[in-house]
């Protein structure tokens, strides 16, 4: 197995060291960096809480150099003989063969390959399965992708007029408060109708707020044995708490800034860096993300003139990246009034905060730290999306 085979490869490092411990042949990384994989592959998963290698969660807390009754059970592929039981008859439609099953038939199936046991669960997905709603098995893929967690369907291009616009044309021009972006940052954090409202991140941190992550970077509460700060959800406080993020005064890093990085900017023929974007950066690197992304990924949804589009027939129209910025109390989709004042079913976009100068801060950050930056190759993935033709 996979865990055998790194530690084989470790004692294989070993060897290659000279009797008086020294490493004169570079073995030592190689050493600690495949120790570092067995001991992932035995906890079940990577420090970020990825499960690189393949471990179930539900042994994940057993050793992987173990022989578990899960992991043999998983090894049998026990699906392969179920279906085997319910094979559709030749030119049947797979879908409408299983959702078509009445319980008589689904028993007299497993109870010929004696898999009567199994009748019970497999009564309840069929069940489950007709509950979905759709016609076909196309059908229901298409519900799935409509409705999943990450964009679905075709991805488009931008023209040349949203790429000389940049920012300014997709959220508007950076703002002051009081002559200060720094106090226009705060006011989009901590004064707007969502700074108090709590919203879950897609990487699993959950009830954070605008305010209490402006409060982390900026003015933070360094001993935090109460957990005043969102993490990851369930455990991960407790089980990984080397693996949380740690609160520092914002002075801790204006130090660095100053001492370490705007030398090299300024070296580099660039602007040094100022408090707003540092601000602006470390925000972006926590929960708050998601929000930022969400106000400019809004704008992916475009009519023929390529105008932002704001309102629906109905709120089932409204594409995943745009009912995002609701979930995440952006803004509000609210009926409008159909005629006569009766009500409708078409919706319309308002917002409540778009972080119009924190995003531009953002911008400028990565702007003036890119030439610091060393040029190689760049890979993005996406789910359930496919590239536009052209």
């Amino acid at each position: 197995d996979k865990v055998q085979a790194l530690e084989d490869k470790v004692q294989s490092l070993k060897a290659g060291s000279t009797p008086d411990g020294s490493d004169k042949l570079g073995t030592s990384r190689d050493v600690k960096a495949l120790k570092d994989d067995v001991q992932s592959l035995k906890a079940g998963s990577t420090p970020d809480g990825s499960d690189k290698f393949g471990t179930s969660r539900k042994v994940a807390l057993e050793s992987a150099t173990k022989w578990a009754v899960a992991g043999w059970v998983n090894s049998l592929e026990l699906t392969e003989v179920v279906a085997k039981a319910l094979k559709e008859p030749p030119s049947t439609d797979p879908f409408e063969y299983v959702c078509n099953l009445s319980l008589a038939d689904l028993t007299e199936k497993l109870e010929a390959e004696k898999l009567s046991g199994l009748v019970a669960p497999l009564w309840s997905a069929v069940e489950k399965l007709r509950g979905q709603g759709a016609a076909t098995g196309a059908a229901l893929n298409a519900k799935f992708a409509a409705e999943g967690d990450a964009f679905k369907g075709e991805m488009g291009f931008g023209g040349v007029k949203q790429y000389f616009g940049g920012l300014e044309a997709l959220i508007g021009p950076p703002l002051m408060v009081e002559g200060s972006l720094l106090k226009a940052m705060e006011e989009e954090h901590c004064n707007k109708k969502d700074a108090n409202l709590p919203f879950d991140t897609s990487n699993g941190i959950k009830g954070s707020t605008p305010r209490l992550e402006w409060e982390f970077v900026v003015a933070p509460v360094v001993e935090d044995p109460d957990g005043r700060y969102a993490e990851r959800g369930g455990d991960f406080r407790t089980v990984h708490p080397e693996w949380c993020r740690k609160a520092e005064p914002l002075s801790v890093y204006e130090a660095k800034m100053a001492d370490e990085m705007n030398p090299r900017l300024v070296e580099a023929g660039q602007a040094p860096l100022i408090t707003e974007e540092l601000v602006a950066g470390r925000m972006y690197t926590g929960p708050m993300y998601e929000k930022y992304n969400a106000v400019l990924r809004f704008n992916s949804a475009r009519d023929r003139d390529g105008a932002v589009l704001l309102e629906y027939a109905s709120m089932e129209e409204v594409p995943f990246l745009q009912k995002k910025c609701g979930w995440l109390h952006l803004g509000e989709w609210a009926a409008t009034a159909a005629g006569k004042g009766e009500p409708s079913a078409a919706v319309r976009w308002t917002w409540n905060n778009k972080y119009t100068t924190t995003i531009h801060a953002i911008n400028s950050i990565i702007v003036k730290l890119s030439p610091l930056t060393k040029i190689t190759p760049l890979y993005r993935g996406w789910a359930g999306a496919t590239l536009p033709e052209g």
